[in-house]
């Protein structure tokens, strides 16, 4: 062997771009899993906190309805709030994913043409 080994990133020509974008996007995944699945989780433990909190002031209270009322509405936005985040996670999630396979396609057609 007279050359040493040159890892796949320091190979010339159009693949170590192409390894960089694929490499971004797999990353880019991982976030937006994690868009998806942690502003619902996030927002159901602030409505039950919350829930807990409304019915905590209903027992010391009395029997007002009206203000348990009020205060399950405004518990109920942090659920709805964190399900629209999810909702704009999940469509990052399929962009990333449609990105990454294209990437990764490419690189393996350059991969099977050089060798």
């Amino acid at each position: 062997m007279t050359e040493p080994y040159m890892p796949p990133s320091t190979v010339e020509g159009p693949l170590p771009d192409l390894f960089k974008k694929k490499n971004f996007w797999k990353r880019a995944i991982w976030w937006a899993s994690a868009s998806v699945i942690l502003p619902p989780l996030g927002g159901m433990l602030v409505t039950v906190i919350g829930m807990m909190r409304a019915f905590g002031e209903l027992a010391v209270q009395g029997g007002d309805t009206g203000e348990l009322t009020q205060h399950v509405g405004t518990v109920l936005q942090a659920t709805a709030l964190g399900l629209a985040i999810s909702f704009f996670g999940l469509i990052f999630l399929v962009v990333a994913i449609v990105r990454f396979c294209s990437y990764r396609k490419q690189c393996l057609a350059i991969s099977r043409a050089a060798a």
